[in-house]
């Protein structure tokens, strides 16, 4: 029976993936923003805060939306969430005016996306018919952590190889994972 439920395994799996690219991805960045865009520390900490408060209101508004629209509805506007925040995450700080807005904009969008992928990715492993829960899900979240190990190691060596002119194109290869994903559920 587990096997029909395998691509919905798969892309919980790669939700945490997406999650985890997305957590990382703005602090790696922090003093390429800040050379760039002339931004201060503070600015630049203000984004994690940002994300961890949109997170947490997506949370929460997760348990008054997605009883009325699905599990599968929400993870996939969850996805085009992250996958539309990431791509102006990667635009809008070059094309507005006051780059810090487009950045806080964008980790908006994609954080709302994050947190609805929080708040039901477990609820989604927990409901397959499966004799291995416990192993899918401590798979699930140790997928996480190694994903956020991952894409430090990667992202530090692309921003060698391309060069941090070009950190940008990092932030459109992490909308690639969340935009298969959409496809996915």
């Amino acid at each position: 029976m587990k096997k029909q439920y395998r691509g919905t395994i798969v892309a919980c799996y790669l939700s945490s993936i997406a999650m985890s690219l997305c957590v990382s991805l703005a602090p790696m960045l922090f003093v390429i923003f800040s050379d760039s865009f002339s931004l201060s520390m503070e600015m630049l900490g203000r984004l994690v805060l940002v994300n961890f408060v949109t997170q947490l209101c997506a949370d929460i508004l997760s348990i008054k939306f997605v009883p009325k629209v699905g599990y599968r509805a929400a993870l996939v506007f969850a996805h085009v969430m992250i996958t539309l925040g990431l791509i102006l995450f990667g635009i809008l700080p070059m094309i507005m005016q006051d780059p810090y807005l487009g950045l806080v904009l964008s980790t908006i969008t994609y954080s709302f996306g994050l947190g609805v992928v929080e708040a039901n990715t477990s609820s989604v492993i927990d409901s397959i018919p499966s004799e291995a829960k416990a192993s899918d899900m401590s798979l699930m979240h140790s997928i996480f952590c190694w994903g956020q190990v991952a894409s430090i190691i990667l992202f530090t060596i692309a921003l060698k190889l391309l060069g941090d002119s070009r950190w940008y194109l990092l932030v459109f290869a992490s909308a690639v994972i969340a935009a298969i994903n959409i496809v996915l559920y």
